[in-house]
C-alpha cells in the first residue's frame, strides 16, 4: 500500500474544520455538526478546535437573530415551534 498523500489529507481537514461551523450555524446544532464532521475525519487533535469554533458559530448565529434553516421553513409555511414541558409542539402562526 502507498503512502496517503499529505496534501490532499490537508485540504480535506481544512474543508471539514470549516465546515463545521458552518454547518452547526445553520442548524443552531453545534454538537451534531461537531460529531458529523470528526466521524468523517477521525482525527482525534480537531476535537477541541472543533466543538469551540462550533459553539462560537452558533451562539453568534443565535446572537444575530437567525433562526435555524428548518425553524426558517417551519415558519414560511406557517407553522411553529412551541415548546412545552413535555417538548416541542408544532403551531400555527397566526
Amino acid at each position: 500500500m502507498g503512502a496517503p498523500c499529505t496534501a490532499v489529507h490537508a485540504d480535506l481537514r481544512t474543508d471539514l474544520k470549516n465546515g463545521s461551523p458552518t454547518t452547526a450555524a445553520s442548524i443552531h446544532a453545534p454538537l451534531t455538526a461537531a460529531v458529523l464532521v470528526f466521524e468523517l475525519s477521525g482525527d482525534y487533535p480537531i476535537v477541541l478546535p472543533l466543538l469551540l469554533a462550533t459553539i462560537v458559530a452558533t451562539s453568534i448565529s443565535r446572537g444575530l437573530g437567525s433562526k435555524s434553516v428548518y425553524e426558517a421553513e417551519l415558519n414560511r409555511k406557517g407553522l411553529g415551534w412551541e415548546l412545552t414541558l413535555e417538548g416541542r409542539r408544532l403551531t400555527s402562526i397566526e
